[in-house]
């Protein structure tokens, strides 16, 4: 039997959120508690966890996509034997522009699922820190923020970790907007 994997309420004024994107593909192997997709409303952005464990069989919900109602089911995990339509059913098309991020490769056995954080992961990015094969500080070894601008330090330069952070909060004055030109298109903000 199938469990369904719904779109969470972070509060209880909450009625809909932006289902960002999927970290894991139909027909991965999933544990109860590993991160599944990210959610982000107008106040926070949160990982979705796996209900049970289990194969993740479908995505009913595609990434990018904005104004999921709460307890919306999103996708369903079950023992990886039903054969399911690869075809996403009933989710609206990802704005133009925007594209799920990979999904990465399932775990090995011996091997514990790779967790961090959504703020690490947009931090990560920002500084071009790769992730693979970094432990993190965080509950159940998940990747915090400190442990990406801790790497990004020691890739940095090789000067003392006190100097470097000490200097780190220092900001670079802002770059100039260029002007826009013909044919430019202008993304929108997201919530956060």
């Amino acid at each position: 039997m199938a469990v369904e994997i719904l779109m969470p309420a972070l509060s209880p004024s909450m009625v809909a959120g932006k289902l960002v994107c999927w970290h894991v593909a139909p027909g991965t192997p999933v544990k109860k508690g590993d991160v599944l997709a990210e959610l982000e409303t107008d106040k926070a952005a949160l990982d979705i966890e796996s209900p049970a464990d289990g194969v993740l069989e479908r995505i009913l919900i595609e990434g990018g996509t904005p104004d999921v109602p709460v307890q919306t089911v999103i996708g369903l995990i079950g023992d990886g034997k039903s054969a399911a339509p690869p075809a996403v059913a009933g989710a609206a098309p990802a704005p133009t522009g925007q594209q799920a991020a990979p999904a990465p490769a399932a775990p090995g056995a011996d091997e514990p699922p790779r967790r961090i954080s959504p703020l690490a992961r947009r931090i990560a990015r920002d500084l071009g820190v790769e992730t693979d094969g970094l432990r993190g500080s965080g509950p159940k070894g998940r990747i915090i923020a400190a442990d990406i601008r801790e790497a990004a330090v020691r890739v940095a330069a090789p000067a003392p970790v006190a100097a470097v952070a000490a200097a780190a909060p220092v900001a670079a004055p802002p770059a100039a907007t260029p002007p826009l030109t013909a044919g430019t298109e202008l993304e929108p903000h997201g919530a956060m």
